[in-house]
Formats: C-alpha cells, sequence, structure tokens
C-alpha cells in the first residue's frame, strides 16, 4: 500500500502545508494517484526535492527537540 512508502510522510507534511480545507488534506493523503504525482515531481524537480527535503529536516529538528522538552529525565541532570 502507498501509506507505507518511504516517502509517505514527506508526502503528508507536504499537504500539511497546503492552504486546503481539512476534509481536501484528508481527501488527498488517501489519494494514491495524488501520492504518484507528488513522487514523480520530487523526483523529477530539483527546486520540488530541496523544499521538500528542507521541510523534512525542520520536521525531524523539531520532533527531536520536543523530544528532548518532554522526557523529564533531561531536566533532572541540569
Amino acid at each position: 500500500m502507498f501509506k507505507e512508502h518511504k516517502m509517505y510522510k514527506f508526502y503528508e507534511s507536504w499537504i500539511d502545508l497546503k492552504s486546503v480545507s481539512q476534509s481536501h488534506k484528508r481527501l488527498l493523503k488517501m489519494s494514491e494517484s495524488s501520492f504518484i504525482e507528488f513522487t514523480e515531481r520530487y523526483n523529477n524537480s530539483l527546486e520540488f526535492k530541496e523544499r521538500i527535503d528542507d521541510l523534512m529536516v525542520k520536521e525531524i529538528r523539531d520532533e527531536k527537540l520536543g523530544d528532548i522538552l518532554e522526557d523529564d529525565d533531561f531536566f533532572g541532570t541540569i
């Protein structure tokens, strides 16, 4: 299933940035054809790929910071 593809997380992040309704975002996340279009664009457009890669770097950084800040033991060691 396409939702298990390694690029699906990139696709979801890209959809979440779109200025469309929440219901439209949900439909896009279920659309295999839209996912295929996304992956083709990612693979064929260097500018698009760089934008998506930059987005993912920021998301990964934010997740790691959130994990550190949520860890109660972290503040106990300072």
